[in-house]
């Protein structure tokens, strides 16, 4: 949650026009230019947009003040947390281009946001207690438990007969990874012989998840119909649903509970530092 919460920041926070020229449209022969879309854009976010780096600076200052800081290790973590929800670290690096934003504004966005919880922790005395985690773990037994998975590889077609054909060459004895690298649709497990990691019984929809579980491992499916393709789908385990367990949820769920917290409490700080500050808008 917290690296989607990162890279959507950074994503919103950007707004370029790298190929845009000094023009960007035409309607029935009437342009509408740059300037045009700056402008709006400009009356539309600019209020939020001020509102926001004041907000950010006043915290690297307050943070400086305190001495508050974040290693580069902590940062470097979280980053690299983000980039392995990629197939690899130059499609991440692409996908960031894209938007014309640099892995520096995407280190620097993971960077204020750590200073940010560092400085309000440290403002508020924040502490979770194992008293509080228990509470919570005790009432959501149900949600840290694990449910029945399985680890799964998938080779995706547009057409049933394709797929068809490729379970021919399957039982012909051509290997799934080789197939699913070469036929996929889904790109993005392709490149990983179709390799989709574990999923959860509640995460398919019933029909599916029935034709899952009822393969052993090393099987592959016949051709599952579902709005995006036809789907062929291997085994490669199976993995029994297992208890909630205390001392292997402690840490995620005082996580949770101090990010509720630091968010809790963030707008009340913001107010107290700008009360405190000097400050002069100009638009």
């Amino acid at each position: 949650m917290v690296k989607r919460i990162i890279i959507a920041s950074v994503f919103m926070s950007v707004c370029v026009f790298a190929n845009a020229g000094k023009y960007v449209a035409k309607v029935n022969g009437e342009k509408i230019t740059k300037s045009e879309i700056e402008k709006n854009l400009w009356a539309k976010f600019s209020k939020s947009e001020i509102e926001s780096s004041v907000a950010k600076l006043l915290v690297l200052q307050k943070a400086k003040q305190l001495n508050v800081t974040v290693a580069d290790a902590e940062v470097d973590k979280l980053y690299s947390e983000i980039e392995s929800r990629y197939a690899s670290s130059e499609e991440f690096k692409s996908k960031l281009k894209e938007k014309n934003i640099s892995p520096e504004d995407v280190r620097d966005e993971i960077y204020t946001q750590q200073i940010k919880d560092e400085l309000i922790i440290r403002l508020k005395d924040i502490s979770i207690t194992d008293e509080q985690t228990r509470e919570v773990f005790d009432k959501n037994k149900d949600v840290f438990g694990k449910p029945e998975r399985a680890h799964l590889k998938q080779i995706v077609f547009a057409k049933e007969a394709d797929a068809n054909d490729t379970i021919k060459e399957l039982e012909n004895g051509r290997p799934f990874e080789e197939l699913a690298k070469e036929r996929s649709l889904d790109r993005e497990s392709a490149v990983k012989g179709g390799d989709i990691g574990v999923i959860s019984r509640p995460q398919l929809v019933d029909d599916i998840a029935e034709k899952v579980f009822a393969l052993k491992k090393g099987q592959y499916s016949k051709p599952i119909v579902t709005p995006n393709g036809y789907y062929v789908l291997k085994m490669e385990e199976k993995l029994k649903a297992e208890p909630a367990n205390f001392d292997e949820t402690k840490e995620i769920i005082k996580q949770t509970i101090l990010k509720q917290e630091i968010a809790k409490e963030t707008p009340s700080i913001i107010q107290q530092l700008k009360k405190e500050a000097d400050i002069e808008i100009y638009s």
